[in-house]
């Protein structure tokens, strides 16, 4: 299961405002070990979304 977008929201309200322009990017676990996983930063989230019908917040990027 992801996380939920409360959990989301305590996370960005501990974030200090020099981080505002950041950029978000969508990244892909490609390996999990048991020291912790490898995560490679793939595309620019482009778009957000609320998909009501299934209950879900959609972060968006294109692959090509």
């Amino acid at each position: 299961m992801g996380i939920t977008i409360k959990e989301l929201k305590r996370f960005l309200e501990r974030l200090p405002e020099n981080m505002d322009e950041f950029e978000m990017v969508n990244g892909e676990v490609s390996k999990l070990t048991e020291d912790g996983y490898y995560a490679r930063v793939d595309n620019s989230v482009i778009h957000l979304e609320i998909d009501e019908k299934s209950g879900e917040f959609l972060l968006l990027h294109q692959s090509e």
